[in-house]
């Protein structure tokens, strides 16, 4: 009966641990999903005050988000740059995008390497892609 007792511990404190795990994991995807959002919008918000254009480079977003009420974005968009975790298409005319909800404006460095990541489409909502799924993506630089 010992024996039983300890197997049955050991295995309700491995599933206790695979819980703990997977709740770390769920919470980053959620957070990621969130702030790629935020990035979203404040990227199609840029656009629209700048007659349909996405940003020049990301000092120039993140100076516009602070400008404009929007430093919940202003503090994601420095990992917008070069190294770091997003990368975004800049100088993107949305006015000559067809499919908004189906084309790439920015995304987690990561979706390369998989298994999934963020995906930022043009009409500032995110998607959750694995690497297979973005390389047949429609992306914003390939629109001029």
């Amino acid at each position: 009966m010992t024996l039983f007792r300890r197997t049955l511990g050991v295995v309700a404190g491995l599933a206790v641990l695979a819980c703990v795990l997977a709740c770390g994991a769920v919470k980053q995807a959620v957070q990621d999903a969130t702030d790629g959002v935020t990035l979203g919008q404040a990227f199609t918000a840029y656009a629209t005050a700048n007659k349909d254009k996405g940003p020049p480079d990301a000092d120039a977003w993140a100076k516009w988000c602070n400008e404009n009420n929007r430093a919940d974005a202003a503090k994601l968009i420095p990992e917008a740059k070069a190294g770091g975790k997003y990368t975004f298409y800049w100088n993107v005319d949305l006015t000559k995008i067809n499919d908004r909800s189906g084309t790439v404006i920015g995304y987690e460095n990561k979706v390369t390497a998989g298994p999934t990541a963020v995906v930022i489409m043009a009409d500032g909502n995110v998607q959750s892609m694995n690497p297979d799924q973005f390389k047949t993506a429609k992306k914003a630089d390939a629109i001029k």
